[in-house]
């Protein structure tokens, strides 16, 4: 038994379980970088994983000097910080410490085992074999990646976001001493609940790194003295009915294998979209109408810059959260042009009389009895121009050009535009699809992701 124990600490921890895809959060984000929305990881947090080389060396010291000292000589346990330990909680008459190296805590960060003294020796043996897995800074790396330190957040980079607002790699001393004391108590020491302690956690650390000689006294004399400034915490929820579409229309179903979702939307662009909606929504009051949709599409790429699903996505009272951009929804005079086209094509000219006169149109497969189309001024025109009809929408005028084309070759070309919910037969639509008796969508959905990356 002995021996095979002894073998057993040269066994592999399954590379699976280092993998960092069950802890990074995924991001999505406009065309320029500017997150859009970030969907929890499966821990239910957020996390970004960093490399070795984007990792700041002001972090790696304070963490070891707070964490474990011993970190590079120890063989992933610690016998005198577990003596230690002991005598702190025998004395105490309680828990007080814990005497967990940096190798363990990344076993307990990965494996989740119950702090019991079984689960305490599980976890000695599983750290004596990752010493054997992997090299002391992969380890360390494993660590700072993965530490919860509050809020939601794993890791430092998502940690460094949260309350610093801005990446690890340009934190200083003094914030990285102040990172690296809340995966002791996170809880406790939550900088928006309870700021003087976690600022009394840095003071400490500072003086540690001190004095193992890991920072020099001017190096803490300019840290303890930099004042600390907490980012407003805030869940970044930027177009939402956007990145809804983004993740349950376009991203590939292996999304737990991807960490950012790079999109074509243009930000800059959708709170001026956001702005205008919802000035014109507030003009149209009187009217009754409480909502709007709005999509700007690159007519050259065909990339989405902006999509506004409704005007307020959290006002229920309004179905704020249905996507008005998705919903089909009768488009009106929208359509008219779409019969001029062909029928310009067919030899009409700008110029042409077309009669804006009383007229009755037929019924449909749907409809039984046939129904005399009217303009929304409630009046008749008499003989107009081409040029006049479309620029004024008038229906009558329409009607008859889209008799003229033929409602199955206007079905056809609408089709042909991309507005595949017009999937019914000609003879259920008629006449009437000239004046927007169809559903119809405002958007193509495929080609709003420009790259997704691990």
């Amino acid at each position: 038994m002995r021996r095979g124990g002894s073998f057993s600490i040269y066994v592999p921890i399954p590379t699976n379980r280092l993998s960092p895809l069950p802890v990074i959060s995924l991001r999505i984000v406009d065309r320029n970088g500017v997150t859009l929305r970030e969907v929890l990881s499966d821990q239910e947090g957020r996390a970004y994983w960093l490399r070795w080389s984007e990792i700041p060396g002001w972090l790696v010291k304070a963490t070891i000097a707070v964490d474990d000292s011993r970190f590079y000589i120890h063989p992933g346990l610690d016998p005198i910080a577990i003596v230690r330990a002991l005598y702190q909680d025998m004395r105490a008459l309680r828990v007080v410490s814990g005497g967990s190296t940096i190798t363990e805590q990344v076993i307990h960060n990965i494996y989740h085992l119950p702090r019991t003294i079984p689960g305490k020796i599980l976890e000695a043996w599983y750290a004596l074999r990752l010493e054997r897995t992997i090299s002391k800074d992969q380890i360390l790396l494993q660590y700072l990646n993965r530490v919860p330190c509050g809020n939601g957040t794993y890791g430092v980079e998502a940690a460094s976001r949260l309350y610093f607002d801005k990446p690890a790699r340009q934190l200083s001393l003094a914030e990285a001493a102040f990172l690296a004391g809340l995966p002791n108590s996170p809880g406790s020491s939550n900088p928006y609940r309870a700021f003087s302690r976690a600022e009394s956690r840095q003071s400490f650390i500072l003086k540690q790194m001190l004095e193992k000689r890991m920072i020099s006294r001017v190096d803490y004399e300019r840290a303890i003295n930099e004042p600390i400034r907490i980012a407003t915490s805030q869940r970044q929820f930027r177009a939402p009915h956007f990145t809804q579409m983004v993740l349950h229309v376009i991203l590939p179903e292996d999304r737990q294998r991807i960490s950012v979702v790079r999109t074509t939307l243009d930000y800059g662009v959708q709170k001026t979209v956001m702005l205008l909606l919802r000035g014109q929504v507030a003009s149209l009051k009187s009217h009754r109408v409480t909502n709007a949709a709005a999509v700007v599409i690159d007519n050259a790429s065909g990339d989405i810059i902006a999509l506004v699903g409704s005007v307020n996505f959290f006002d229920s009272l309004r179905d704020g959260q249905v996507n008005g951009a998705l919903s089909p929804r009768q488009p009106g005079s929208a359509l008219k042009p779409f019969a001029y086209g062909p029928a310009l094509e067919s030899g009409m000219t700008a110029a042409t009389i077309l009669p804006d006169l009383p007229y009755s149109v037929a019924g449909t497969s749907t409809t039984s009895e046939g129904y005399s189309p009217e303009n929304y001024d409630r009046k008749f025109h008499g003989p107009v121009r081409l040029r006049t009809a479309l620029a004024c929408s008038y229906n009558v005028p329409a009607v008859r050009v889209a008799e003229r084309v033929g409602v199955r070759a206007l079905l056809n070309l609408l089709r042909d535009a991309g507005l595949a919910t017009l999937d019914k037969d000609a003879s259920h639509y008629g006449l009437a699809l000239t004046l927007g008796d169809g559903e119809v969508t405002l958007p193509p959905v495929r080609y709003s992701v420009i790259s997704c990356s691990i």
